[in-house]
């Protein structure tokens, strides 16, 4: 089973994300609240995917994600989630999903980065 890691705080948009991924794609999903459980879980972990909100309150976004990228890995792919996407160096992601965004979208993006 694939083991990915979710990292968002708003609850509402953490609830999409867990629905599309444990119902429509049966994976496993571990999540972090903030930058600093990430880091914590990306650590003691091995994920096969990380899907991460760019704007989390307090951490920068940008930096967040090159610490991610540097701990996981440059094979593991990250999925980055953004209102304004064109904010983020987004060389680091191997997908960006807009936010709003549906169910359908996650999902495409998630098949395209495990296939």
């Amino acid at each position: 089973m694939t083991k990915i890691l979710l990292i968002v705080k708003d609850r509402t948009l953490s609830e999409l994300v867990r629905i599309s991924v444990t119902n429509t794609c049966g994976h496993f999903l571990e999540a972090a609240a903030d930058g600093i459980e990430a880091i914590e879980k990306c650590r003691t972990n091995d994920f096969d995917l990380v899907i991460m909100d760019l704007k989390l309150d307090g951490v920068n976004g940008s930096s967040l994600l090159a610490q991610i990228r540097h701990l996981v890995g440059a094979y593991t792919p990250l999925i980055g989630l953004a209102s304004e996407p064109r904010h983020f160096n987004l060389l680091e992601c191997a997908h960006v999903v807009q936010k709003p965004f549906s169910a359908k979208e996650l999902h495409h993006a998630i098949s395209s980065c495990l296939t």
